[in-house]
């Protein structure tokens, strides 16, 4: 190549925010694989960003990451966006957990190491976002400590392959919109076919961040909660955007919308609902006392039953349980409902 800017293998430019650390690492990311793996980080792909100078200096330090320390970074930046779902919902952390993946995908040099990065963002983010499996181990820690351990990093496991699509589909687009709403499109998809799935695995689902108040979770109202996520991706992934000035005025609308549109739904009265008789039952079963075999019965008799006969002109009805609260069985329930359902 002659003298001047490095050039991608489309022979365009390479900004300086990418190319800087070129040299470093050998080339434009054009060349062979070496024995160790490495490879130019100057990657046909990686061009188009132009964020802030301190960001700009983040990304080209992400881009200029050897393999094996870039598939460290995604599983770094994949458990700090966990940081963001119940109950914690530290929102924030997606604009550098999101950005920083997108640009460790941009200076992938081939669409497996994209995969790849995938892979351990996604793994990172289970991991983060599933700790909570293992409390019902520790209820009987004498039995169970030997899975403690494992089920989360192996549950972990299979729920990052949902990421590889959406990492897969970043790599392939052009920086800028297209590669920021192909990323957010194809993990927006993963994440319903993840609820349906295998008998499915609905939770964690990226529009669940904004659970912290009644107002941001408005939306899911009209666009459910994986619209929410698909928002949430768009919002998140602003900082790769060249144009800045747009991006964030076109994200700080958006965002105004969404709590504009809360505002006004709240103000309301509440819908009347359809008539039925519904009793919740949040029953406050410990986690050690709900599976022991003679207090199973005890856990679903009495109180709730009498409270739904109470109403006044009413003498059927639903009692709603929640699925964690009680190990029942429909002999335990049937015993007094006075019926098998």
């Amino acid at each position: 190549m002659s003298g001047g800017a490095l050039r991608t293998r489309a022979g365009r430019p390479i900004p300086s925010a990418v190319a800087s650390t070129s040299p470093s690492r050998g080339g434009t990311g054009d060349e062979p694989e070496a024995a160790g793996g490495r490879r130019g980080t100057a990657p046909g792909r990686g061009e188009g960003f132009a964020p802030p100078d301190a960001v700009a200096r983040l990304f080209t330090w992400l881009a200029g990451l050897p393999p094996r320390r870039a598939l460290a970074a995604a599983l770094a930046l994949g458990l700090l966006s966990a940081l963001a779902l119940p109950p914690l919902h530290a929102v924030l952390v997606l604009l550098l957990a999101v950005p920083g993946l997108l640009a460790l995908l941009g200076a992938a040099t081939s669409w497996r190491r994209a995969g790849r990065l995938g892979l351990a963002w996604g793994f990172g983010h289970s991991l983060g976002g599933l700790y909570w499996v293992t409390e019902a181990l520790l209820t009987d820690p004498a039995r169970w400590w030997w899975l403690v351990p494992l089920a989360a990093p192996a549950l972990a496991a299979v729920m990052a392959l949902y990421a590889v699509p959406p990492a897969l589909a970043a790599w392939f687009l052009p920086p800028g919109w297209r590669r920021l709403a192909g990323f957010a499109g194809a993990w927006t998809f993963a994440e319903m076919l993840r609820s349906v799935l295998f008998t499915g695995f609905p939770w964690n689902p990226l529009g669940g961040v904004w659970a912290f108040a009644a107002l941001p979770v408005q939306g899911a109202a009209v666009v459910g909660v994986h619209g929410l996520s698909l928002l949430t991706l768009l919002l998140a992934g602003l900082p790769v955007l060249p144009d800045r000035r747009r991006a964030w005025l076109a994200g700080g609308a958006a965002a105004l919308a969404l709590a504009a549109f809360g505002a006004w739904r709240l103000s309301g009265p509440e819908p009347p609902g359809p008539p039925v008789r519904l009793v919740l039952v949040q029953a406050g079963v410990a986690q050690e006392e709900k599976w022991r075999e003679d207090r199973r019965a005890a856990h679903v008799q009495g109180r709730p039953d009498r409270r739904l006969r109470a109403q006044p002109g009413h003498s059927r009805g639903l009692i709603a349980f929640r699925e964690a609260e009680i190990a029942h069985s429909e002999r335990h329930i049937a015993a007094w409902d006075g019926r098998r359902s």
